[in-house]
């Protein structure tokens, strides 16, 4: 087994034995299958949606992926609110429209091409833990969703690299939406959810791969 390997895999295994803290877990397993720690291994998406989404009106879950990066550098990263049209599902424009201290208020235009709408979040970003905690400014009606629900966490392991973990629960403004919608288009809504950290990890990795420095050798 490769050095890459072991650490991964003492990563974790120390990740199994810790709390998931969210309201998005409730109700399931917070230790990693066999199937699940083989999916994080080969950096792919670990998706466990809440027992609870697709009923009513709620849709959401918890994801996790392993970035290749420190957890620092991922959630400076993820700080840059201008960026996350690279990170959310269906979101054309993304833009900071108010801070005081840790606390951000984001502007979001999502929807599809012919059908967008504003959605007005909350970050509150938590250096000293390493996540970041979402809440929907209910002031500004969107139309769209009546309650959002989120905490990204950003968990250091071995080989500086960062375990992605999103709790995300988000409520539509209208349940009889959810039900007109059918099964194949709640699970396409809450796979969109729930993919946040893969699309994180793709723009992290890539840009990591942007800033270095190409190696330059003096000619004789």
């Amino acid at each position: 087994m490769k050095n890459g390997s072991k650490y991964c895999v003492a990563a974790l295994m120390a990740f199994l034995t810790l709390p998931v803290l969210t309201a998005a877990e409730e109700g399931t397993s917070s230790r990693f299958s066999d199937e699940e720690i083989e999916k994080l291994k080969d950096g792919k998406l670990v998706m466990r949606p809440h027992p609870k989404s697709g009923t009513g009106s709620l849709i959401g879950g918890t994801s996790f992926i392993l970035v290749n990066a420190p957890p620092q550098d991922v959630f400076e990263q993820f700080g840059e609110v201008e960026s996350w049209t690279e990170v959310f599902p269906h979101t054309y424009e993304s833009k900071a429209v108010a801070r005081k201290g840790d606390a951000v208020a984001v502007k979001l235009r999502v929807g599809v091409p012919l059908i967008q709408a504003g959605l007005y979040l909350t970050m509150l970003k938590k250096p000293k833990e390493l996540a970041a905690v979402f809440s929907l400014n209910k002031s500004q009606k969107s139309g769209i969703v009546s309650d959002v629900n989120a905490t990204i966490r950003f968990v250091p392991q071995p080989g500086s690299r960062t375990l992605v973990i999103c709790s995300i629960m988000t409520r539509t403004a209208f349940s009889a939406f959810v039900a007109l919608l059918g099964d194949q288009a709640v699970q396409d809504l809450e796979r969109n959810l729930l993919s946040i950290p893969k699309k994180l990890k793709k723009w992290v990795e890539e840009t990591k791969v942007e800033k270095t420095p190409v190696p330059h050798f003096a000619s004789r």
